[in-house]
């Protein structure tokens, strides 16, 4: 019932009613959990995680300000807020939540993925490389991170750091179109017919 007294109980429903792609269950949920208290933050970034999903972005981003002004330690609301920025195309915004989500939870893989993404957006492809191999050094094999940092050696005419890279990409993805045209793109650029398949 969303009518419930008990705000873990009803944040907890939130939480599976958005895994479930129910979002605006989730909302009524994380809703009724304001009203019971308006200064509760999980609340309000549950809200704004549930409006992300429904695509209701501008809102979104106001609960998660809300939730960071009650606690601004929340590396998820941090997170959250960075996401809906990207989403907004607002990618210098989100480098900067983004960072201030890895300097709360720097192990925590979600958030460097994110920013190497807002990073690709913005074409700071220094950034980009320094970005994937922090994450790289989280997850080794984590394919993103191995295709974005070939790609920024490719956008910054690296091409023999490129190379290297797709190969370890395509290592881990050895199907990825876009990882073997982006290697038989760059075999043919710098004249390796022997190696073109």
């Amino acid at each position: 019932r969303i009518d419930s007294e008990r705000r873990d109980a009803l944040e907890g429903k939130s939480i599976v009613y958005l895994a479930a792609g129910e979002p605006q269950r989730a909302l009524r949920c994380a809703d009724r959990v304001i009203q019971l208290d308006p200064y509760d933050p999980d609340a309000w970034r549950l809200r704004g995680n549930a409006l992300a999903a429904a695509g209701q972005n501008e809102e979104a981003l106001q609960s998660y300000d809300e939730a960071i002004r009650q606690r601004d330690a929340d590396a998820n609301a941090w997170y959250g807020r960075a996401e809906i920025l990207r989403k907004m195309g607002r990618n210098v915004d989100a480098v900067v939540a983004y960072d201030r989500a890895i300097g709360l939870s720097p192990k925590s893989l979600t958030p460097h993925t994110g920013r190497l993404e807002a990073l690709r957006g913005l074409a700071r492809w220094d950034e980009v490389e320094r970005e994937a191999a922090k994450i790289i050094g989280l997850e080794p094999r984590n394919p993103t991170a191995l295709f974005a940092r070939a790609h920024g050696f490719l956008q910054t005419n690296r091409r023999e750091e490129a190379l290297v890279a797709l190969d370890a990409f395509l290592a881990v993805e050895p199907l990825s179109y876009d990882g073997l045209e982006a290697k038989r793109q760059l075999l043919f650029a710098t004249e390796r017919w022997a190696d073109v398949v």
